[in-house]
């Protein structure tokens, strides 16, 4: 409420006019109730061209009350801020932007494969942020995780993508505009998110890219060697 009051402030010396609505209720019941009844019975689902997140973070729970509305919705996630995004995406309408702050961790890792197959599957990545630094971006809010902040399009062609970073809010960035199959592999099933910031970044991942095998797999070997 104290934001939407400065909205209005900055709306009225910018001579224009904002207009707000606040809905006290559960996201995650109202998003899922909204696709579901879409998805089973044809109704037609609210749709939005912009969102804008700064989503809680929290387990979920494999039998509580969020995961049963949200795999309603056809959303598997183990975690509430993806779970928030998960439900923003499929409440865009086509071209609809999305913006969110999140931990970095749904980039990698089998947790977060249902979540990235509907961000990567549904929008095309146009920018990502990362933050060098989790103790000094958000010392004030006792964030330990290490966070980034990205931007979507739904149903966009995928084409470049701009990765910047800095140490924390304020301070000089860095930018680099990258392809996206860069990014994002288009032949990796598990579509990790690579966010090579730097160009010795992008050295590493390149010759990282080079080994086709994993450790198990190439155990039985004696001789190996290393450029």
């Amino acid at each position: 409420r104290r934001v939407f009051g400065s909205c209005e402030e900055f709306g009225r010396e910018a001579g224009m006019r904002f207009v707000g609505n606040i809905i006290d209720r559960d996201f995650i019941e109202e998003g899922s109730t909204h696709l579901k009844a879409g998805l089973f019975h044809g109704d037609p689902v609210p749709r939005f061209n912009a969102a804008i997140l700064n989503p809680p973070y929290r387990k979920i729970g494999s039998n509580s009350r969020e995961r049963a509305l949200l795999r309603g919705a056809g959303i598997e996630t183990t975690n509430l801020y993806a779970a928030f995004v998960a439900l923003a995406i499929r409440l865009l309408e086509p071209d609809g932007e999305l913006v969110a702050i999140a931990p970095r961790s749904f980039c990698n890792g089998p947790y977060f494969r249902s979540f990235r197959k509907i961000l990567l599957g549904e929008t095309s990545l146009l920018r990502v942020h990362i933050f060098e630094t989790r103790h000094r971006a958000f010392s004030d809010d006792a964030v330990l995780q290490e966070n980034v902040i990205f931007h979507a399009k739904k149903g966009a062609p995928r084409s470049r993508v701009l990765l910047s970073t800095s140490a924390a809010p304020g301070e000089p960035v860095n930018e680099r505009l990258v392809a996206h199959e860069l990014v994002v592999d288009p032949s990796d099933p598990n579509m990790f998110i690579h966010l090579a910031v730097t160009s010795q970044d992008a050295e590493i991942a390149k010759r990282m890219n080079r080994f086709r095998c994993s450790l198990a797999a190439d155990s039985g070997q004696s001789d190996h060697r290393f450029r």
